[in-house]
């Protein structure tokens, strides 16, 4: 069995990644290929798509022809419920959020919050001001020319701004420097007290609200974390394989080391499985008329098809549970437990104490018909 854990160690050459992934497929060699192959072949993703090693091998060097690689810092966007697809997304390294909209019930309780409402127009304050100042002031990098880190940052924020050529990458620059302070905890952008400052998920939001997409309603989060994705974790895949809208919001809460494949050569790579999952999607659009058919495209995403011979076991009584099972063809058989009493051989004692309950006659199971 694969140890995922050890997997999730630094052991990629990012740079060798980068450089060879930069170049378009056609200039990529076989050598080349299998080399990223061999680093990045047990990632979680493809582990999960091929199980023999050597046939993953050879899955992954294929698909190192056409993978591209992509970076994002802490803090900023990879994807945002709504937006068209075109990309799915591996993580090499690092660690994201994903977001979806809070229920009713969710936001019910925080609709009265005042305070957060508070930190919330702080931290817009503060974003629109930095972003916005024609240079980064020395006060806002350090406070102290004492502690060696914050004077490197100084000086580097300092020659970035400086040898910036266009306004586009000085903003950039700008976005970053603001990014970093809001996670740093030595700075204080909320006034009020510390217990009363927005959480680290609701930073991750307030650094990426838009007003036409927002996060957040009168002050009040309406996005909730639902997971966390880290290395060899993987998204995107929903909307190139049933050409819908994101279904959820993906935050890097670390600096962000991506593997990536286009619509089209995703769609290239995995012709097969696409043309399978039409067709549970279609089987099962008209069994759930009522359902939608985001919901529909989730389901079949998870399913998995799995045959059974004639009298074979499915499941016995107190085996853990592994899933749901939907009959597509077939018919099966459930047994029960059959209990009762039976008296003991002792006939001068017919009091209850002398009874005792039967063993149960054969155990719950499913058997295939």
């Amino acid at each position: 069995m694969i140890d995922f854990d050890i997997l999730e160690q630094d052991t990629f050459n990012i740079n060798f990644i980068k450089r060879i992934l930069s170049r378009p497929p056609i200039l990529r060699d076989r050598e080349d290929r299998l080399a990223i192959a061999e680093m990045i072949r047990d990632l979680r993703y493809f582990c999960t798509v091929v199980n023999d090693p050597v046939e993953r091998l050879d899955f992954v060097t294929h698909c190192a022809k056409f993978l591209k690689y992509e970076y994002f810092p802490k803090g900023f966007e990879v994807v945002r419920k709504g937006d068209h697809g075109y990309n799915f997304y591996i993580i090499l390294k690092g660690e994201a959020c994903v977001f979806v909209p809070k229920s009713g019930k969710d936001l019910k309780d925080h609709l009265l919050n005042d305070k957060k409402k508070l930190a919330f127009e702080d931290y817009m304050t503060y974003i629109k001001k930095y972003l916005t100042e024609p240079q980064v002031q020395k006060e806002d990098v350090t406070t102290s020319k004492n502690n060696p880190k914050k004077l490197r940052l100084q000086r580097s924020s300092s020659f970035m701004m400086a040898t910036a050529s266009t306004s586009n990458s000085v903003q950039k620059m700008k976005e970053n420097l603001a990014k970093e302070r809001i996670f740093n905890p030595e700075v204080k952008v909320y006034q009020g007290k510390p217990q009363d400052d927005l959480t680290f998920d609701e930073k991750l939001l307030v650094l990426n609200e838009k007003i036409s997409q927002p996060y957040f309603h009168n002050g009040i989060a309406t996005y909730k974390k639902v997971s966390i994705l880290r290395t060899g974790g993987y998204f995107g895949e929903l909307a190139l394989l049933f050409n819908q809208p994101r279904t959820a919001s993906v935050i890097a809460s670390e600096d962000l080391h991506l593997l990536y494949l286009s619509s089209e050569d995703y769609k290239d790579l995995f012709e097969c499985e696409i043309d399978n999952m039409w067709k549970k999607y279609d089987f099962f659009k008209l069994m759930f008329t009522d359902i939608s058919s985001t919901l529909i495209a989730k389901f079949c995403y998870l399913l998995e098809e799995k045959r059974f011979m004639h009298n074979e076991v499915i499941y016995k009584e107190n085996d853990s549970p592994d899933g749901i099972y939907i009959i597509k063809h077939g018919e099966v058989q459930l047994s029960t437990i059959l209990e009762g009493e039976e008296q003991e051989e002792n006939p001068s004692s017919p009091s209850k104490a002398h009874m005792k309950k039967k063993a149960p006659m054969y155990k719950r199971k499913i058997i295939v018909f």
